[in-house]
């Protein structure tokens, strides 16, 4: 068979006149390599993305569509959750003698990391994982907010209302307390990623405005790459 000069060049062609010109057998023949080749080249059915990390495949309308989805990140894995209006207990509610885990609903989860409270890894990667919490204001003691992956603190945030150099009655009455944390790491798929609020104040409970918690999954890792 002819061999194809595609893809390592472009193949050169002059058109051919009705009546002038000769049509040889390397004349169709060339054309049928530089095809094959192409096709080779591009695989089968090219506007179809097979899942890079969970879910279905994404057949497109074209190449240019699944490459323009891809390049947009439309198909990394991102969780959003949030709660509103929920107390913490001192020493005192569920979870661990430390503080209690934090319930959330679903704001956008389209590849099913939300478990009915917080998230549950779907695809081995890269993660990056940040949460926010806002709480009411106080006049002693300490809040807290960790990040927990697979029953083990990897990282948090603390607030202590008992800062040194200024003070409660510095910080304006009825202002939120907000905790804050940003994680990146390997997480293998099946672990479970919670939030711990832990109430270090003598006010019991302790009312929380609002908590974000998101996952965005930046890029696939094997199996068994932690942290």
């Amino acid at each position: 068979m002819t061999a194809p000069i595609y893809p390592k060049s472009v193949v050169p062609w002059t058109d051919r006149v009705d009546e002038q010109d000769v049509i040889f057998a390397k004349d169709p023949n060339s054309l049928a390599a530089e095809i094959i080749s192409l096709e080779n080249t591009l695989g089968t059915m090219p506007h179809r993305e097979n899942a890079p990390y969970t879910g279905s495949a994404v057949t497109y309308g074209n190449v240019g569509a699944r490459i323009s989805d891809v390049l947009a990140g439309s198909l990394h894995p991102y969780c959003s959750l949030t709660a509103n209006n929920f107390s913490v207990f001192n020493n005192q509610g569920p979870g661990t003698k430390f503080g209690q885990y934090n319930v959330f609903r679903k704001n956008y989860d389209p590849f099913g990391y939300y478990n009915g409270s917080d998230i549950t890894i779907q695809a081995s990667g890269l993660y990056l994982i940040t949460a926010t919490q806002s709480w009411a204001w106080n006049n002693s003691g300490y809040l807290r907010q960790d990040l927990v992956i697979a029953n083990t603190v990897v990282c948090g945030d603390m607030w202590q209302w008992n800062f040194a150099g200024s003070g409660p009655g510095d910080y304006q009455n009825n202002r939120f307390a907000t905790t804050n944390f940003t994680w990146i790491g390997g997480i293998p798929a099946g672990q479970r990623v919670r939030v711990l609020s832990e109430n270090g104040t003598s006010k019991n409970p302790y009312p929380v405005a609002d908590s974000w918690f998101r996952a965005y999954c930046l890029r696939k890792l094997p199996g068994n790459i932690s942290g």
